[in-house]
């Protein structure tokens, strides 16, 4: 359909060639061109179509056949790197590979256990046994030091034993008050009252 329409155009004289002062190929086979001399950046950057159409290149970045890599945004280039020379490319590989073994020497060391700050077994169980005696040294030294004071505590409360002793209230006789005279008995009543 796209070529009966550009025999239409041709026809009708509608028909314009797309002319492109610089232009390039895409590793992938895919034309690409400028309007501008040469690829640079801020230039925009088209897409040749089969028709012979352009089209802006979509945002990406984009390898060309002869090493350079261009950053596209809208349309526009945004950055263009040269290709690295194979000497900078064997340089980066071996300075990756550089990295490769030193980070392979940190995991080795990594794995690599310092046992010269840990005690064995039979260390632990003497400083465990250490301590123990010392532990019922002092328990044994407070222990006897406890049933000295206990002693003399004894000893002081057997000399002045105490007994209780309750004061018992005296009983008071019973008078028979009509016996007692008027004056008798006031004081009677008042002798029972007052204590």
């Amino acid at each position: 359909m796209s070529n009966t329409m550009n025999k239409i155009k041709a026809l009708l004289n509608m028909h314009s060639e797309v002319k492109l002062m610089a232009e390039a190929k895409l590793v992938d086979g895919t034309a690409i061109g400028t309007d501008a001399d040469a690829f640079a950046d801020g230039v925009l950057v088209y897409v040749l179509g089969e028709d012979g159409e352009k089209m802006p290149l979509p945002s990406g970045a984009y390898e060309l056949e002869d090493g350079k890599v261009i950053e596209v945004v809208d349309g526009e280039i945004a950055s263009l790197k040269e290709a690295e020379s194979s000497e900078a490319v064997e340089e980066e590989m071996s300075s990756d590979s550089v990295e490769e073994k030193a980070t392979e020497e940190v995991v080795e060391e990594k794995t690599e256990i310092d046992l010269s700050n840990y005690i064995t077994k039979e260390e632990f169980m003497s400083a465990v046994e250490s301590l123990s005696n010392d532990f019922s040294a002092k328990l044994d030294a407070l222990t006897s030091a406890n049933k000295e004071e206990l002693s003399k505590v004894k000893n002081l409360s057997a000399q002045k034993p105490f007994k209780h002793n309750p004061v018992q209230p005296k009983e008071k006789a019973k008078v028979e008050m009509s016996s007692l005279t008027s004056d008798q008995r006031i004081k009677a009543i008042f002798e029972k009252y007052k204590n």
